[in-house]
């Protein structure tokens, strides 16, 4: 399915979803942020990264926003402003999940790095242990050299 077509579905699934709230007495500003960040949300997880079309997405819905809530006066400008949060909160979704994930790896990574570095005190410590335990044998600057150490 093209990038355009896409967005005109974007905005029929708006438009249709709204009229159904609408029919069952359930246009309210709440209703209609849901119904806007599930269709944004939904197209973005279609859309390639980057791509142009994704305006046309977050603006195909809130036209469909404005154009079915136009008649109800001062409600409306509320109703219109949640539904641009809402577009905001699913055009951000799908990325805000790849970062949580990526810090998720981060902090993996710095568990494994943190006890390499445990693992690695450790065996110089236990090597530094070793060599003290054999000073007997050893001269007064090789002595003097691992306490240093």
């Amino acid at each position: 399915m093209s990038d355009s077509v896409k967005t005109s579905s974007v905005k029929e699934r708006v438009t249709a979803d709204l009229q159904k709230a609408k029919a069952q007495g359930q246009l309210r500003t709440d209703r209609i942020r849901e119904i806007v960040r599930e269709a944004v949300e939904g197209a973005m997880a279609e859309f390639k990264e980057g791509s142009g079309e994704i305006r046309s997405v977050v603006r195909d819905a809130i036209v469909a926003v404005v154009e079915s809530v136009r008649e109800r006066g001062k409600e409306s400008q509320e109703d219109i402003t949640a539904s641009i949060e809402a577009a905001i909160d699913g055009l951000s979704h799908k990325k805000r999940a790849e970062i949580a994930q990526a810090e998720a790896e981060v902090q993996q990574l710095q568990s494994r790095i943190d006890n390499q570095e445990r693992d690695l005190q450790d065996q110089i410590d236990s090597t530094l242990s070793d060599l003290e335990t054999t000073q007997g044998s050893t001269s007064n600057g090789l002595n003097e050299a691992i306490a240093n150490a």
